[in-house]
This record gives C-alpha cells, sequence and structure tokens, in this order.
C-alpha cells in the first residue's frame, strides 16, 4: 500500500515537489564518478535544428540531444567530422542521453567505459574476445593490458579505452584494472594455536582452529605484549573460499587474553586482602596474592559491582588475574541477570520489610539497597511482583528492585523466572536441541523450546533472555529463549550484510547452496528471498543476510536481489528493504515508481524525483513510527544514537506486519510500539541505568539524556502517575519519547544517520570514513539549510556515490 507522511513532513516534501519544474529546467553537469556513461568519438551525423537538437550520431552511436544538453563549443562548433566527448545516461538500447558534449580540436576517436569482467579467453595474454559488464571487447597482441590496481580476473573491474564498432563491439586499445571495493571483512577472536617459525611472524598462523595468512602488508598489534601460543587475538580480514582468512589487521590485547565477565559480589572470603575464593554473579573467583584488585572506583564489598579478568577452569570457575570494583555496594546501576514474577507467600516481620521473602517458592533476599515500587506499604502476602535481581549459588535471589504488578487488558498474570545471560555454548545439532551455557550457567532446551530470534543472530556471543525452570542443580529446563539487543552488538556477533554477485545457483528450486562473490552461501526453508518478482539468477547483484560458519561458508538468513538502481523499480524496492524493512507492497511500488517515470525522458526531472522518492521514504509515518521510534529510545534511555546493527534488529522488531495503509496498519503498529517498548524497559542495560532511581529520579534522568525541558505541570504529570500506578515506566518512556519537541530536536541527526543506514548499510565512522567527520558535515550543512535536504543536496550526494552505486554493481 502507499505509505503515508504526516503533515509536517508533508509540507516539506511538498516544497520540495514544487522545486521540481525549476530544477529540471537547469541544465546538470554530473561530476566524473560512477554515475556517467562518457565517451570519445566522431560525429557522423547531425540534426538539421537550431542548437543542433535531435539525435547525432557519434561513433556509430545515437546521441539524443535536447535543450538541457550542454554544448561546450570553445574549440569550434558542432560538425560532420568533428570529434567530440560526450558525457551523459547510456540507455538500454545502447543510445545516449546526453547531458554534456564537449567539441575537440583533434580527430581522436577513443571510447572509454568500466565494467567487470564477466568472460575471459583462455588464452596466453588473454588475447581473444571479452566481455564486460555485457559488452564484446577484442583484444589483440597490441592491447596494453595493465593490472597495477589488482590482477586480472573474472569480477574484477577494468576501464577499457579504444575504438567502437558499427556494432556496438569496442577494439581494445588499453585495459586497466581498477580498484575494486574489498569483499567484507570479516573479524573473530580467538587463541593463538599455531605460528610461524619466521622473524616478523609471516606465515600461516591458527587461530581458533582457522588458518590465517599473514604477509608483510598484515598489521599486527603488539602494544600489549608479544604474541605467542595462548594469547587470545582479534583477527580482521578477508575469507578465502576454502575458509581460511587473509589477514588484514592482527590485533594483540592484553585485556583480550583474559576470561572477562561482569557481576555482582555475593560472597568473600573474610582473610587479609580477600584472598581465597569469592563468589560473583554465582560464579567462583580464586583470588591470589597475585591478583591485582583495583578499588579506584569503589571498595571490595558484597553487592559491589566487579570487572573479573582471568583464566577460565573446565569447572566453570575464574582464576582471577585482575578484578576492577566499577560501583560501590549499594550504588544506583547494578545490573541485573535474572527477572522473578511470583506471588509474595511470606514476608518478614520488620518494618520496612528487609529480610528474606518467599515468592512464588524462592527466597528472595531483600536488604535495605533494594527499591521497593511503589511502596513498602503496597506490599502484602499475596501480592504479584516483578523482581529483578542477580543468582546465588545456592538458587536464592538478590533483590535489586521489587514492583507491584498489576493485569493489564484482562490478561492474567502468570508467574515465570528469566535469566539474562551471553551465550558462551551452544550444541551442534539441529534447532540448537540439546545443553547450552549462558554466562556460565547449564541451560536445556528441548525440541519443543521455542527460540524467538526476532531479527538478530543466534550465534556464540549473543545476549539471551532464558525463561524457564531452575533445578536444585542451578541449571535451567528452558521453556522459551529470546535473542535480545546485546550492549557488544557487533563487536563479537558474527552478523553480516553481504554485497555480491551470484555466480552459481542449486541445481533445482531456490533451496540450497549458491556461490556468491567466491563464496558458498547455505539456504533453507527459513531463508527469506526477496523481492518475490525478482528471479535470483547468475550474474544478480544481491544482499545476503546471515551468520559466517567456521569452514568459510554462509548460512543465510535473507537474500535480497539488489537490481539495478538506476531502473526506477529496482530503486523503489530497494527502499523499501533499506528504509521500512520490507519487501514492497504493489500498490506502494507502483505510485513511486510512477512518481519516477512520469519524467519519461527528462532526465533532470527523473533525477529531482528520485531525490524527492528517496527522502520520502525517510519522512513516511510508517518510518518516522518505526525506524525513527529506535533512534529516538536509543537517545533518550542512553543519550547516543544507536550503532547499524542494533537499528537493524529493533526496527524490524516494531515493524514486524506494518504496511500503512491496508487494513488494521493503525493498531497493528500501535501494538508492536507498546510490546516494543514495554519490552525496551525490562532489558538489563536499562535497567541498571534506570532501576534504581525512584520514580522522580527516572523522569529527570529521562528527560535529561534526551536534552528536552517539559513543562513543571508535563513533569510532574509523569511522576504523579508512576507513583499511583496509573502509568508504567514504559508509558512514561513511550510520552516523552514521542514529545514533539525532542521529535523536532532529533529530526535532522537521525534524518543525517539515515544517509548511511540506509544507503551505505554501515555506521558513519566506520571504514572508509573512521571517524565522525562526514556525519558532522552533513548534519551541520542541514541544520544550515533548516532540514531543507534538496538545497543541502544530501540526499543527492548519497544516492549518487560510488559507495551506494557499488552496492549494484555499477
Amino acid at each position: 500500500m502507499l505509505f503515508m507522511i504526516s503533515l509536517r513532513q508533508f509540507r516539506c516534501a511538498f516544497l520540495a515537489l514544487l522545486l521540481v519544474g525549476a530544477l529540471c529546467a537547469i541544465a546538470v553537469v554530473h561530476a566524473d564518478d560512477e554515475d556517467n556513461f562518457e565517451f570519445t568519438g566522431t560525429i557522423s551525423s547531425l540534426p538539421n535544428t537550431q542548437g543542433f537538437i535531435g539525435d547525432w550520431i557519434v561513433a556509430g552511436r545515437t546521441v539524443h540531444v535536447t535543450s538541457a544538453t550542454r554544448i561546450e563549443q570553445e574549440e569550434g562548433s558542432p560538425a560532420v567530422g568533428k570529434t567530440v566527448e560526450v558525457e551523459g545516461v547510456l540507455q538500454p538500447d545502447g543510445s545516449v542521453s546526453a547531458t554534456e558534449i564537449e567539441v575537440k580540436d583533434n580527430a581522436e576517436n577513443d571510447f572509454e567505459f568500466r565494467g567487470r569482467v564477466e568472460q575471459l579467453p583462455s588464452t596466453p595474454g588473454f588475447i581473444g574476445d571479452w566481455r564486460v559488464a555485457g559488452r564484446i571487447v577484442h583484444v589483440t597482441s597490441a592491447t596494453i593490458i595493465r593490472q597495477n590496481e589488482a590482477p586480472l580476473a573474472l569480477g574484477v573491474l577494468v576501464k577499457v579505452v579504444g575504438t567502437l564498432r558499427p556494432d556496438g563491439t569496442i577494439d581494445a586499445a588499453k585495459v586497466k584494472t581498477e580498484s575494486n571495493e574489498h569483499p567484507p571483512f570479516f573479524e573473530f577472536r580467538g587463541a593463538v594455536q599455531a605460528l610461524p617459525n619466521t622473524p616478523d611472524l609471516t606465515g600461516d598462523w591458527t587461530v581458533g582452529g582457522r588458518i590465517v595468512h599473514v604477509t608483510p602488508l598484515t598489521q599486527i598489534e603488539r602494544e600489549d605484549g608479544l604474541i605467542r601460543i595462548g594469547t587470545i587475538v582479534e583477527v580482521k580480514g578477508t575469507v578465502r573460499i576454502d575458509g581460511s582468512v587473509d589477514a588484514v589487521k592482527i590485533d594483540s590485547d592484553e585485556d583480550e587474553n583474559q576470561f572477562e565477565f561482569h557481576g555482582v559480589i555475593n560472597s568473600l572470603p573474610n582473610t587479609a586482602g580477600f584472598i581465597g575464593d569469592w563468589i560473583v554473579d554465582g560464579r567462583t573467583v580464586h583470588v591470589t596474592t597475585s591478583t591485582r584488585i583495583d578499588q579506584e572506583e569503589g571498595l571490595v564489598a558484597v553487592g559491589a559491582f566487579v570487572e573479573v579478568k582471568g583464566k577460565l577452569r573446565g569447572d566453570g570457575s575464574v582464576d582471577a588475574a585482575r578484578i576492577e570494583v566499577e560501583r560501590s555496594a549499594g550504588d544506583e546501576h547494578r545490573v541485573p541477570t535474572l527477572e522473578l514474577e511470583g506471588t509474595v507467600e511470606q514476608l518478614p516481620n520488620t518494618s520496612n520489610l528487609v529480610g528474606d521473602w518467599i515468592v512464588s517458592g524462592r527466597i528472595v533476599h531483600v536488604s535495605s539497597a533494594t527499591l521497593i515500587r511503589p511502596s513498602t506499604s503496597a506490599i502484602t502476602v499475596g501480592t504479584f511482583v516483578e523482581i529483578e535481581g542477580t543468582l546465588r549459588t545456592d538458587n536464592t535471589i538478590d533483590a535489586l528492585s521489587v514492583e507491584v504488578e498489576r493485569a493489564e487488558d484482562d490478561r492474567p498474570l502468570v508467574p515465570f523466572l528469566a535469566l539474562f545471560g551471553t551465550v558462551e555454548v551452544l550444541p551442534n545439532t539441529a534447532e540448537f536441541v540439546g545443553d547450552w551455557v549462558v554466562s556460565g550457567r547449564t541451560i536445556h532446551v528441548s525440541s519443543g523450546t521455542p527460540i524467538l530470534t526476532g531479527h538478530r543472530p543466534l550465534v556464540v556471543g549473543s545476549f539471551v533472555r532464558v525463561v524457564g525452570t531452575l533445578r536444585s542443580d542451578g541449571s535451567i529446563d528452558a521453556q522459551i529463549i529470546q535473542v535480545k539487543r546485546s550492549d557488544n552488538t557487533g563487536r563479537r556477533l558474527n552478523f553480516f550484510e553481504l554485497f555480491g554477485t551470484v555466480e552459481s545457483t542449486p541445481a533445482s528450486g531456490l533451496i540450497g547452496d549458491y556461490r556468491i562473490s567466491g563464496l558458498i552461501v547455505h539456504t533453507s526453508a527459513a531463508t527469506h528471498f526477496a523481492p518475490r518478482d525478482k528471479v535470483i539468477a547468475i550474474g544478480s547483484r544481491v544482499k545476503v543476510v546471515g551468520r559466517l560458519r567456521t569452514d568459510g561458508t554462509l548460512d543465510a538468513a535473507a537474500i535480497v536481489v539488489q537490481g539495478d538502481d538506476d531502473d526506477a523499480r529496482d530503486f523503489v524496492d530497494a527502499h523499501y528493504d533499506d528504509f521500512l524493512s520490507r519487501d514492497a507492497d504493489d500498490s506502494g511500488r507502483d505510485f513511486w515508481t510512477r512518481n519516477i517515470t512520469q519524467c519519461g525522458a527528462d532526465l533532470q526531472c527523473r533525477e529531482v524525483m528520485r531525490i524527492n522518492t528517496s527522502a520520502a521514504f525517510f519522512l513516511s509515518i510508517e518510518f518516522q513510527n518505526t525506524g525513527f521510534l529506535v533512534h529516538r529510545l536509543f537517545v533518550a534511555s542512553f543519550g547516543r544514537m544507536p550503532r547499524l546493527a542494533e537499528f537493524l534488529a529493533d526496527t524490524k522488531t516494531v515493524s514486524e506486519g506494518v504496511v500503512v495503509g491496508a487494513e488494521g496498519w493503525q493498531r497493528k503498529l500501535d501494538a508492536n510500539r507498546q510490546a516494543f517498548i514495554a519490552d525496551w524497559v525490562r532489558h538489563p542495560s536499562f535497567v541498571a541505568a534506570f532501576g534504581a532511581l525512584t520514580n522522580s529520579q527516572f523522569v529527570d534522568a529521562v528527560l535529561a539524556r534526551a536534552g528536552i525541558t517539559l513543562t513543571l505541570a508535563e513533569r510532574n504529570a509523569l511522576v504523579t502517575g508512576l507513583d499511583n500506578s496509573t502509568l508504567t515506566r514504559a508509558q512514561a518512556l513511550r510520552q516523552i519519547v514521542e514529545n514533539r519537541a525532542f521529535q523536532d530536536k532529533e529530526f535532522n541527526r537521525a534524518f543525517v544517520l539515515m544517509q548511511y543506514f540506509g544507503y551505505l548499510r554501515r555506521n558513519p565512522d566506520d571504514a572508509p570514513d573512521g571517524d565522525m567527520k562526514g556525519f558532522n558535515f552533513w548534519l551541520e550543512k542541514l541544520n544550515r539549510f533548516n532540514g531543507n535536504f534538496i538545497n543541502a543536496e544530501m540526499v543527492k550526494a548519497f544516492i549518487r556515490s560510488g559507495e551506494y552505486r557499488k552496492r549494484f554493481g555499477h
């Protein structure tokens, strides 16, 4: 269906559309980049019209000249026999719609174009007929072949200079390989298991069971010590077909050379210097005289939050090399690892309820530091409560907070126990049935356990929420597992987007093994293929989303055909996937495609309409209430913008099943947002930031992160609603992120961020930028033009950039 644009945003879009007529009358001179087709040749025919408007024949090719074509005549007027340089857009029939023609004073007849090598002759010196970007290129012994940028091979980008024959083939005078976009980098960490016996360590290493090829060009960081067998290193490089890695960079970090985890101290030995066995977050930590204990940020005590680094033993305990206190006992922001909802069955006979409770059969330790909401007087035997805290080794719970729960929408309150943690071990079985290890705790998963990935990867390193029953040995029988947003998204998770060219397809049907840009890609019945009407054929340019196996092959969660972004329909399809995280619906696709094709052969009009169509996806109600909502939640909750991996997964979750304009879309969108924000505030990172705060402090903290000020009445209404339980924290947070002043404040910043997320599929400070200078440049420019993306030329720059167009094989 056609998605909608809000009134405020529609005014901006309408203003942009009013500029179309004026802009279409302006001659456009394109920059010398991959958006253009250029060639030089001799005029053999000219139209007998004023200004030479009409069809020219140059080097046997038809050139369409309009009143908007700029004709440079400094070196003479156009005439039959004159040499001209033509710049414009190549049409499917081989003709060129010219944007600029420059008359030359010489008689050179060179034709030049760029493309990927699709076929090479099996002859010495590659003499014979090549196919480059669908065009036949005749190469002889006189052809100069330069391979400075890359070795000549299938798929390599080349520049061909030569003479165009009447049949459209080229006699090549020179062929030069050009710098190609690098294949996607693969990053992983592992222990060094084997090293070459060379002074500079060049040769083949074994890291985490994988062969790593190290050359003199590999950057090896050794600032934190020597690299030896057993050292933990981070490897960045490209994956070969055999699964080995050509290393670009290897980084050794003393901190990364340890097992590390964070947790709350549950118990301490009564010894000098605390030497002996500690219990941290339910895990035994062995402390010796050589253990370094850093107490700059707080003191060692039961309840303190610490970072432990050391060596992991086979029994799950840790030999500590270093322990750093990050927060003293009683400080704010302790991180919960467990969530329990149940009925209070027993309370201590104390005035402030400090002591041991029994909640749904489980002992809960409540201290004076435990936050009880709304108040202790609201809790009696029979009250249903939510408890967030940490699990001791004896399976009792240290409560960080206790909150009275009330049923919503007539849904009954059901007791449950949930553990949050990082996946450390996964069984190598179908559907991951078997025993997992999550943050040191064994999780029993059966074939009947639902695993909800929520558009996130399930791999070692994933952050999960396990709902189940606790056994006496501390393990958990999982009833449901949810993959959640991780605070370390992208660092340790093996999750990627790969843009590549299909080289082979399964023998029958969609399901099976593909070869894409030299890598084997496995698909299954769970793989999503899009768009629905696109055939994945050899030569198709595709985006693969999934994870990398240890053998170097890929498991695809989705394969999306990229099409040709110069084609209006493919351009629109890509925007549905990039901005709305879904396939295009028929009516919406048709509308936005017509928005571009209505310009006919008027190239300037088409360019402006492409810009406006592209911007409309960001301005749409659908994106403003999904992707932009996720952006605002990150800013208001954590004071920062989201990273790409976080943004993609969260946006897919909140937009699940929403097609604006379809029947019931508003109810579906509202239900999604309500459920998403309710889950958001229960995430450990959110609880760590706000869980220990009073309602008044919570409201003020969120407003401070959001950078807005409410009226005193508005602010007090939120606090009062939380105090009397007519509002939940999720509902209060939603009111703040939907505040108009906050939306206006973040609008331009989110618009610029989506240029990187939507078009370039990377973070602003990822390579090749490496910092936020580019982001800040565009934000300053958009602000300077008061959000007018046309005058700022922001959208235009991104959709014409070489980095964006390389996704589609240009």
